[in-house]
C-alpha cells in the first residue's frame, strides 16, 4: 500500500506507466517465488531454471525500481529499457552473491541463519554446481541430505563439506 501511495502525485499519464510496470512485476515477483518453493521438492533443478527463477523474483524486483526511477526521473524510453536490463542483471549478480553468502558469509554481518538455503532444501548456485562437480559418492549425498526437510547440524556440515570440496 505505501508503494502505491507513492505513485499518487504523479501525472495520470506517468501514473499509468508506473502501475503497469509495477503490477507486471508484482505477477512475474509471484511466479519467481512459486518457482522457488517448488524446487524445494523437486529433484531435477537445472542452472536455466534456477537463473529463471532469481531473474523472476531478485532480477524483476531490481529492475522495475530502476524504470520506474529513470520515468519519474524524466529518462527516455530507451534509457528506461537499459536501467531495466542494468537493474535486472544487477538482481541476478545479488541473488547469487546472496546464495553465497548464506553459507560461507560472517553471519553476524550478514544477519541471517547460518546455511537457511540448506535448511529449506533450496537448490542454489551452489547446490547446482555442486552436483555438476561432485564425484558419485558425493553427489548421492548431497542428494539423500536435500531430500530431508531437517534442522539436523550433520546435514549442514556434510552439505559445506561437499560444496568446499567440489569448489563451489
Amino acid at each position: 500500500i505505501k508503494a502505491y501511495q507513492f505513485f499518487e502525485d504523479l501525472e495520470p499519464e506517468l501514473f499509468k506507466k508506473c502501475m503497469q510496470i509495477f503490477n507486471h512485476t508484482g505477477a512475474v515477483l509471484c511466479e519467481g517465488q512459486q518457482l522457488d518453493v517448488n524446487f524445494e521438492t523437486m529433484e531435477n533443478v537445472t542452472y536455466d531454471d534456477y537463473i529463471e527463477m532469481i531473474t523472476n523474483k531478485t532480477g524483476v524486483l531490481s529492475a522495475a525500481s530502476f524504470e520506474i526511477g529513470s520515468l519519474i526521473a524524466g529518462a527516455s524510453y530507451e534509457e528506461a529499457q537499459a536501467l531495466y536490463n542494468f537493474g535486472k542483471h544487477i538482481g541476478i549478480a545479488f541473488q547469487i552473491m546472496d546464495d553465497y553468502l548464506d553459507v560461507f558469509g560472517n553471519q553476524e554481518s550478514f544477519g541471517k541463519k547460518h546455511a537457511g538455503d540448506i535448511y529449506e532444501n533450496k537448490k542454489t548456485i551452489l547446490y547446482l554446481l555442486a552436483l555438476e562437480n561432485a564425484n558419485e559418492e558425493e553427489r548421492k549425498e548431497l542428494q539423500y541430505w536435500y531430500s530431508k526437510k531437517t534442522d539436523n547440524i550433520d546435514k549442514i556440515y556434510g552439505v559445506e563439506k561437499i560444496f568446499r570440496r567440489t569448489k563451489v
